[in-house]
């Protein structure tokens, strides 16, 4: 098997740019839907929406990552460390990059979308360095970077499904941590602020590392159909899973009980 770096980015919208994405994202908003009478909730949805997935109005507040099988981990904006060092942004992106002088085959759901471009981004905010080319990979290039969204819906059609959404509707084997499948993307914010509140990252860490159990297991299953096979199945580590039931059958690995 090649190495494989499975990752997620966390973002928020710039507090002290908050004003000028919201007057921003209203107007995109209000003049690409002209065409439809927008409810005040749903129009503010859209706007928020908006603004919170532009590259040019967020940072990037946590990285999860998991090389191959090996257990996710997790870092935040804010964070200390092992020495009590607090992680930052630029360190966490430095981070991407120092992993990425392994040259792994990159895996992502809606990375093409949404995580390297802000990646790419903020990397030239704040000039980290990139240490490979991340910035002409085609959709049909294996060899760099694996969007399991894009493989799976490769029209990015209306009918394609979210992380958890996925996660729940094929009942894909998670840790016992996994009840944060039911967190709303949209809580994420709230959750990291009282993380820097409090000192206690473990809910938004918990958060992080089951996107990367979710995109990790997406491949495992749709491996060898929708894309190439990255992961050993779970019957070639020996063990059983039966995804129309959702259960291991006679025992599972350490890190699923």
């Amino acid at each position: 098997m090649k190495n494989v770096l499975f990752f997620d980015i966390e973002t928020r919208v710039i507090p002290e740019l908050s004003d000028q994405a919201k007057e921003w994202a209203d107007d995109r908003t209000k003049r690409y839907d002209t065409a439809v009478a927008l409810k005040a909730a749903e129009f503010d949805k859209q706007s928020a929406t908006l603004a919170g997935t532009t590259p040019e109005w967020i940072e990037v507040v946590g990285i999860s990552v998991a090389f191959n099988d090996k257990p996710p981990r997790s870092a935040w904006v804010g964070e200390p460390d092992g020495d009590g060092e607090l992680y930052t942004e630029e360190r966490l992106l430095e981070s991407f990059w120092e992993m990425n002088t392994k040259s792994p085959i990159l895996v992502s759901f809606n990375g093409s979308g949404f995580d390297i471009p802000v990646i790419l981004h903020r990397s030239a905010m704040l000039g980290v360095m990139p240490t490979r080319n991340l910035y002409d990979i085609k959709p049909w290039d294996t060899e760099t970077h694996i969007d399991v969204m894009y493989q799976r819906w490769p029209k990015m059609h209306r009918g394609r499904m979210g992380l958890k959404e996925l996660g729940k509707t094929l009942k894909l084997p998670l840790p016992v941590w996994a009840h944060m499948l039911d967190t709303d993307g949209g809580e994420v914010g709230g959750m990291y602020l009282a993380a820097l509140d409090s000192g206690d990252f473990t809910q938004p860490k918990s958060y992080g590392m089951m996107d990367i159990y979710l995109t990790r297991e997406l491949a495992r299953l749709w491996g060898g159909y929708f894309m190439p096979q990255l992961l050993p199945t779970w019957e070639n580590l020996g063990f059983s899973y039966d995804y129309r039931i959702g259960q291991w059958i006679d025992g599972c690995p350490p890190e699923m009980a």
